[in-house]
Order: C-alpha cells, then sequence, then structure tokens
C-alpha cells in the first residue's frame, strides 16, 4: 500500500504543516517550485505539470486532489491519500493496514451544522455555491450536514479517481469537489455508508473540533462521532487537525 499526497498553489501556505516524510510518501506535485521545496525534504515527488496550479479558479481546485487520486491507482492500484494537516497519534502497524484492507474505501464523516446555511448570501461566492449543493449532496442527521472528510482517504477500488472525476463533471459540482463525489459515489443510507465506508483509524475531525459560525462555537463533530461510535468500533491511529 502506498501513501501519496499532492501539492498544489503556493507550498507557502502548507509551510506550517509539511515536515520530513515519515512513510515513503509519494507526493503529485503541480509547480517545479513546489517540487523542489518537497524535495528538500526528501519527499519522492511525481511533477504532473509545471504550472503550480492548473485549475486556479478556487471553486475547483480541488479537483487535483482528485487526480492524485487517479494518478495513485494508476501507478500503485491501492493507496492511502492523506492530507498535509494529518497527523499521527501512534505508529502505523500491521493492524493499522490490515484494518485499512477490509475495506474497498474508506473516508470518514465530518460535517457542518445547520447554522452554517445561516450564511448564505453572507459571506462569499464559496460559501454560497457550498450551502446550495449542501441541500443536494449531504446526509442530514442530528441537524448536521454531513460528508465524507477527503483529508484520510483509502481505496484498492478499480476506477475510483476516474469515477469521482466523472461525477464532479455529471453533477456540475464545485467548491468541496472531492467530498461531494465520494458521498454521490457512495449511493447508499448514511448508517450504510458508516458501516462500509467509514474509516475505523481515524475521525472525520475530533470531537474537540467546533465549527464557528456567527461567533458561535458549534459541537457537530462530537455529533456525527457519536453516531459513528455506536455503529462501528475505531482503532484511532491518525488525526485530522
Amino acid at each position: 500500500m502506498q501513501i501519496v499526497r499532492s501539492l498544489w498553489g503556493d507550498y507557502e501556505n502548507y509551510i506550517n504543516e509539511i515536515g520530513k516524510p515519515k512513510y515513503n510518501d509519494v507526493v503529485y506535485v503541480w509547480g517545479e517550485e513546489n517540487n523542489d521545496f518537497l524535495k528538500s525534504f526528501g519527499y519522492n515527488t511525481k511533477l504532473i505539470s509545471k504550472n503550480k496550479c492548473e485549475y486556479c479558479d478556487i471553486n475547483n481546485q480541488f479537483i487535483q486532489k482528485l487526480q492524485s487520486f487517479k494518478f495513485a491507482e494508476e501507478d500503485y492500484h491501492e493507496f492511502l491519500f492523506l492530507d498535509w494537516d494529518v497527523k499521527e497519534l501512534k505508529p502505523l502497524d500491521d493492524n493499522f493496514y490490515n484494518i485499512l484492507r477490509t475495506q474497498e474505501f474508506s473516508a470518514s464523516l465530518y460535517g457542518y451544522p445547520k447554522e452554517f446555511t445561516e450564511l448564505k448570501n453572507k459571506v462569499d461566492d464559496w460559501t454560497d455555491k457550498q450551502i446550495n449543493l449542501m441541500d443536494k449532496h449531504c446526509w442530514f442527521y442530528d441537524d448536521v450536514y454531513i460528508l465524507p472528510n477527503a483529508g484520510f482517504v483509502y481505496s484498492n477500488r478499480k476506477g475510483f479517481g476516474d469515477d469521482l472525476i466523472k461525477i464532479v463533471k455529471d453533477f456540475n459540482i464545485e467548491t468541496l469537489i472531492e467530498e461531494f463525489a465520494i458521498q454521490i459515489y457512495s449511493n447508499m443510507s448514511l448508517k450504510d455508508y458508516v458501516l462500509n465506508h467509514e474509516s475505523k483509524v481515524i475521525n472525520g475531525r475530533p470531537e474537540w473540533y467546533s465549527v464557528n459560525v456567527n461567533g458561535v462555537n458549534i459541537n457537530s463533530p462530537k455529533r456525527i462521532n457519536d453516531y459513528v461510535t455506536n455503529l462501528i468500533q475505531k482503532d484511532i491511529y491518525l488525526i485530522h487537525e
């Protein structure tokens, strides 16, 4: 199983998150400067484009993450994608990898409290588009709009990346492209998703994490985690900060 990451845009945006490689990570990279920066840390990189952002429209930038899924499948078949802000709580041992392999793909759930929709027409175009898509392509439970968190994605399923890219195009998905696409791709109820595709080694968000809406911190991650752990057991190795 290959652990992969991706980097596009300005590496300065991730300067506090990128450290030396821990897992013989392979990074799919957009931009020669980004490539040089990662190599200086010792990363094994694959330069996809000299252009640091082929899809520079902010509403479509995460298509590059889905392309990384596609490349990882082509190169390794089985892969684990990690965002830069996923941190280790305990060493990744054989048990970790064995747990992952019990599922064809996995990505843990996180969400936005219903109060988040009150921000529509008050913040920016991104927020408005995200809220519109949340109404169509989220599960809703305990006053939370729920999505798979694409900061940690495992797959050994053939065509996974290609299928997600096709969904983005077919459904005209913007903003949280990869997360809405995985939700649509799963094509199942919230309970069935947890039983089949919720990762057992990481939560979508830690329980202390809160979503701030108009100055109010709302504990939607805890509501989701409580629902999940009533259905499955977890052995937590990583945290998505």
